[in-house]
C-alpha cells in the first residue's frame, strides 16, 4: 500500500507545476482542486485566470483518455524498467 500511495502522490506534480508555471499559489490551488473533488465535482479543474476551481467541460475544455492512459503506461513502464536494472 505504500508503494500505492507513493505512485499516487506522483501524480499531483502536474497539476502542481501548471499552478506554479500559470503564477498561482500551487499550494492553495490544490488545495481548492482537492476541496472541489471531494464535493463531487468530478469534471473540476484550475482556471488559470482566477485560480479557482470550475467545471472546465462548460467551457468546452475536455482531455483525450487515450493519451493520458498511454502517457501513464509508458512512464509507469520506464519505472519498472529503472527498478529492474537496480535489482541486477
Amino acid at each position: 500500500q505504500y508503494a500505492i500511495g507513493k505512485y499516487a502522490e506522483a501524480f499531483e506534480v502536474v497539476p502542481r507545476t501548471l499552478a506554479e508555471n500559470s503564477g498561482l499559489n500551487a499550494t492553495e490551488a490544490l488545495a481548492n482542486l482537492f476541496g472541489a473533488h471531494a464535493a463531487g465535482q468530478a469534471n473540476a479543474g484550475i482556471d488559470v485566470e482566477t485560480g479557482a476551481p470550475k467545471d472546465l467541460t462548460a467551457d468546452g475544455i475536455m482531455d483525450l483518455y487515450t493519451t493520458k492512459w498511454w502517457a501513464i503506461k509508458l512512464a509507469t513502464d520506464a519505472v519498472c524498467t529503472v527498478l529492474k536494472v537496480d535489482q541486477i
